[in-house]
C-alpha cells in the first residue's frame, strides 16, 4: 500500500487529469460510493456504523431512510468495510452486521447477519465488527461470501419459493423483503434455525460451519407465497445482454440455451458473473427470446409431482446402479444439491435439474433405503452414575492441551472432532454425553 501510495505521489497533475477523464464516464471518476438497504422483514431506519480496513481504521455513521436505504463516501478508504445496523424498538436495541468487499452496493439484512455469524465463528459478530486487524476484515470478506454461495444451495428449495436465485448480495431487495417477511433467521449457539413466521414450523437447522449436514424440513415451507410474475425475455435481453451481443434480432448469441447461459454466468465468460442474480425463470425468458419461444403463461394448476424414480434411472443409474440397489441410498436433498452445486462426481451435469426434481429423487432414495430391522425393547438398565469429566478431560485432551482447553463449550469441542482440528478426529467415538462432561470439568 505504501507503495502504491509513493507511486501515486510521484503522478504530475496532469497525469492524474487525464486519468481521470479516462475513467468509467462518471463526473467525478476519483470519488467512490457505497449504497445499500437495511432491513428485516420490513425496511429499518437505523443507524449504519462503517469500519474500513485502513491501519488505524476509519469509521463513519449515516443514517438509513425510511426505505431502509443508506449510502457511504468511501473515497480514500481501504476495503473490505465492515458494516453495523442499530436499531431501537419495543424489544429494545437490535443490531444486523455485513461486510462489503469494496465500493458499490452493500446490504445488511438477517441473510448478511448469519453469514457474518458464521465468518465470525468460534466468537459472534459483534467481536468481529469490533476488530481492527485488516487481516481478520478479509478473512470474513472471504468467508462472508462463501457462505451465502453454500446457503442458496443448501436452501435451494426456499430461494426458489421466492424466486431468488444466484448472488444473494445483489437479490432484488423487494424479493428478499417478501422471504423476510414469510421466514425468520436466526443464530443460536452456533447454528442457523430458519423458522415459518406464520406457523413457527422448524424449516431448517444445521451448524454454521457444515450447513451441508443440517436437516430440511420441506413440509414447513410457507404455502402461501404467491408466484414471481412472469419474466419479459425480450425487455430482460435489452437491458443485460443487447450491450455484449448486440440487438436481440441480430444477437450473436442467437438459439443459446438456459445451460449455455447458466454456464457463461458460473464461469464468469466474458464478465457474465455480473448477472448472477438473476433467477431461473429470467434466465429461461432470455433462452425463449434467443430461440424465438414465446413465453409460456403460468399454469392455472400446479404440474405434475415430478417421478423420482424415472428420474434416478435416467440421471444418476448410469453412476450409482439400480434404484433398489443405489449405493447413493438414503441421500438427502442437501447432500444431492451440494453434490451437484461443487460438480462432484460429474453431478454438475445435472445442474438443470429443478428444486422439485431434485427432491423427487431425495424421496425415492429414501423410499429404496432398506427399512431396518426392528430390534426388541432392550430391558431397561439402571441409569449409569455420572461421567467423571475430570477424568475423561485427563484421559483424552491434557495431554496436547494441559488445563489450556478447560471451560471449552460443548458445540466448540464437537466442532473441533468433526472438522479434526489438530488431529482430533480421533475423538469421534465419544458421546455427547461424555463431550458434555469434559466441557462442564472443573
Amino acid at each position: 500500500m505504501k507503495l502504491y501510495q509513493r507511486a501515486l505521489g510521484a503522478l504530475s497533475a496532469s497525469a492524474l487529469v487525464s486519468l481521470a477523464l479516462t475513467g468509467c464516464g462518471s463526473l467525478n471518476p476519483l470519488e467512490s460510493k457505497l449504497s445499500g438497504v437495511a432491513s428485516s422483514e420490513s425496511a429499518l431506519q437505523a443507524t449504519i456504523s462503517l469500519k474500513d480496513s485502513s491501519v488505524p481504521p476509519h469509521s463513519k455513521v449515516a443514517t438509513s431512510d425510511g426505505s431502509g436505504a443508506f449510502s457511504f463516501d468511501v473515497t480514500g478508504l481501504q476495503p473490505p468495510y465492515l458494516l453495523k445496523a442499530e436499531w431501537s424498538d419495543a424489544s429494545g436495541v437490535s443490531r444486523l452486521y455485513s461486510v462489503a468487499d469494496g465500493d458499490g452496493s452493500a446490504h445488511v439484512d438477517p441473510l448478511t447477519n448469519t453469514a457474518m455469524a458464521a465468518a465470525a465463528l468460534p466468537h459472534d459478530a459483534a467481536q468481529l465488527e469490533e476488530s481492527d486487524d485488516p487481516a481478520e476484515h478479509r478473512q470474513a470478506a472471504d468467508h462472508a461470501t462463501a457462505f451465502l454461495k453454500e446457503l442458496r444451495t443448501v436452501l435451494a428449495p426456499l430461494f426458489d419459493l421466492y424466486g431468488i436465485s444466484g448472488n444473494l448480495r445483489t437479490a432484488d431487495r423487494a424479493t428478499v423483503r417478501a422471504l423476510l417477511q414469510g421466514v425468520r433467521f436466526a443464530v443460536e449457539n452456533g447454528s442457523l434455525v430458519v423458522t415459518n413466521r406464520k406457523t413457527g414450523g422448524v424449516i431448517f437447522t444445521g451448524q454454521l460451519d457444515h450447513l451441508d449436514a443440517g436437516a430440511f424440513l420441506v413440509e414447513n415451507l410457507p404455502s402461501d407465497v404467491a408466484p414471481p410474475p412472469a419474466a419479459d425475455g425480450v425487455a430482460l435481453y435489452g437491458t443485460k445482454c443487447a450491450g455484449c451481443h448486440g440487438p436481440l434480432a441480430t444477437s450473436s448469441k442467437s438459439g443459446a440455451t438456459v445451460a449455455r447461459i447458466q454456464s457463461a454466468i458460473a464461469s464468469g465468460t466474458g464478465g457474465m458473473d455480473s448477472l448472477s442474480s438473476l433467477s431461473a425463470a429470467q434466465i429461461q425468458a432470455i433462452s425463449d427470446a434467443l430461440t424465438g419461444a414465446s413465453p409460456t403463461p403460468p399454469a392455472p394448476t400446479p404440474p405434475p409431482a415430478a417421478d423420482g424414480a424415472t428420474l434416478y434411472a435416467s440421471s444418476c443409474a448410469g453412476c450409482h446402479g439400480p434404484l433398489a440397489t443405489s449405493s447413493k441410498s438414503g441421500a438427502t436433498l442437501a447432500r444431492i444439491q451440494s453434490a451437484i452445486a461443487s460438480g462432484t462426481g460429474g453431478m454438475g451435469s445435472l445442474s438443470s435439474l429443478s428444486a422439485a426434481q431434485v427432491q423427487a429423487i431425495a424421496d425415492a432414495l429414501t423410499a429404496a433405503a432398506p427399512t431396518p430391522t426392528p430390534t426388541p425393547t432392550p430391558t431397561p438398565t439402571p441409569t449409569p452414575p455420572p461421567l467423571d469429566g475430570a477424568a475423561l478431560y485427563t484421559q483424552y485432551c491434557s495431554g496436547c492441551h494441559g488445563n489450556g482447553k478447560k471451560g471449552q463449550s460443548a458445540s466448540a469441542i464437537q466442532g473441533a472432532i468433526s472438522n479434526n482440528t489438530g488431529g482430533m478426529g480421533s475423538l469421534s467415538s465419544l458421546s455427547t454425553a461424555q463431550i458434555q462432561a469434559i466441557s462442564t470439568a472443573p
